[in-house]
């Protein structure tokens, strides 16, 4: 079954997919904690082929609405919390260049299913350094086997 993101978000609004989603969370005092992966500091939830904010998904199972280029941030001191978030400006879409003072245009963009924000010359060059590794690495295994 192909699964895309508009999928998922309904598939969360059903009985299944919220017990789904909160068997990965517990309660910590007044906090709801998430128990799941974190990528990049941010509690994520991969179904399928995507990952999801779980502080976004969680806001969206509250009934709030989550606009397209705005993110949820939490504004507690605990890291996993999505008890105590708000709604704010998508911090990627503010950016302007990538880490290594690429320009983040849209003909310098990795295309993303998931709308991920990744810089195209970034993207070249660290799949050149790992095709050289990977070669190194095989060279090297031929050799040893000779």
């Amino acid at each position: 079954m192909k699964t895309d993101r508009t999928d998922v978000e309904a598939w969360t609004r059903t009985t299944d997919g919220r017990a789904c989603f909160l068997s990965w969370t517990r309660r910590q005092g007044e906090h709801t904690v998430w128990k799941g992966q974190v990528r990049d500091g941010s509690p994520t939830w991969r179904v399928g082929r995507f990952d999801f904010s779980a502080r976004q998904v969680m806001a969206q199972l509250s009934g709030v609405r989550v606009p397209d280029d705005f993110d949820v941030a939490r504004t507690c001191d605990v890291e996993r919390c999505l008890t105590h978030v708000e709604v704010v400006k998508g911090h990627n879409a503010a950016k302007t260049h990538c880490v290594n003072d690429h320009a983040l245009t849209d003909d310098n963009l990795v295309p993303s299913v998931t709308h991920e924000r990744r810089c195209l010359a970034c993207h070249r060059k660290q799949s050149r350094e790992a095709a050289v590794r990977y070669r190194a690495r095989k060279r090297a295994q031929r050799e040893a086997g000779k």
